[in-house]
């Protein structure tokens, strides 16, 4: 929800909409200035525009001229160093200035690092697209990709082994309480089960008793519960 306001908070600066008071007061070799640093496009169109409706003219070559000096320091190697370092793309004014292009693209080799396409191959995230041409951060990530691939696959096993030693026990649960063990019968004097004499029903109760089975395909005992007659 941050991000989504954040996102039309920018969008609205972008558009730069002028109040009457601002179209007569707005210094626009500042406000050119701003823009460029902003990263914006030359917003003198929409200025000119804006004003317009209040009947006002700006001095729209001041501006532009003023833009076209901010772009010139804006887009150095510095910058695009800068840039790059912070995961951003390129901006789009600066796309004549060489000096720029190779900051941001020593800046991005920074910020795509072997550790960073590893941690991010370890948790199993996208990758970066702006780290996709850089081979560190491919060379991590790919490496991080495997152990979290084999981390999904053993936690896979484990919950299958789980869920087969579930189903094994639910098995060998026979009885759980000393009433499941009642169904044997008292047949002219013998318990039917157990063989044992008896003169009623009752004398042939069995007991549920715990113990143990080997399973072979777990390799381990298992609890199981037995009448015992």
């Amino acid at each position: 929800m941050n991000k989504l306001i954040g996102f039309f908070l920018v969008l609205l600066s972008s558009c730069s909409t002028l109040n009457k008071k601002e179209c007569l007061s707005t210094n626009w070799t500042l406000r050119a200035r701003e823009d460029v640093k902003n990263e914006r496009s030359s917003m003198i169109k929409n200025y000119v525009e804006t004003c317009s409706e209040y009947g006002i003219k700006i001095d729209s070559d001041e501006y532009q001229r003023s833009w076209v000096e901010a772009i010139k320091g804006y887009c150095t190697f510095g910058t695009g160093l800068q840039t790059g370092e912070k995961g951003k793309s390129t901006y789009s004014q600066c796309h004549s200035f060489e000096n720029y292009f190779r900051g941001h693209k020593q800046g991005v080799n920074n910020y795509c690092t072997f550790f960073k396409g590893m941690t991010q191959g370890e948790n199993g995230t996208t990758p970066e697209s702006i780290c996709e041409t850089t081979d560190q951060y491919i060379f991590g990530y790919r490496d991080g990709k495997r152990k979290y691939d084999i981390k999904i696959q053993e936690k896979k096993e484990e919950e299958e082994i789980k869920s087969k030693r579930e189903r094994a026990i639910e098995i060998l649960k026979e009885c759980r309480f000393e009433s499941d063990c009642d169904d044997d019968r008292c047949d002219g004097n013998k318990c039917l089960k157990s063989g044992a004499s008896c003169n009623h029903d009752f004398d042939c109760r069995g007991n549920c008793r715990s113990t143990s089975v080997y399973n072979h395909d777990l390799g381990e005992h298992l609890p199981a519960y037995r009448c015992e007659y």
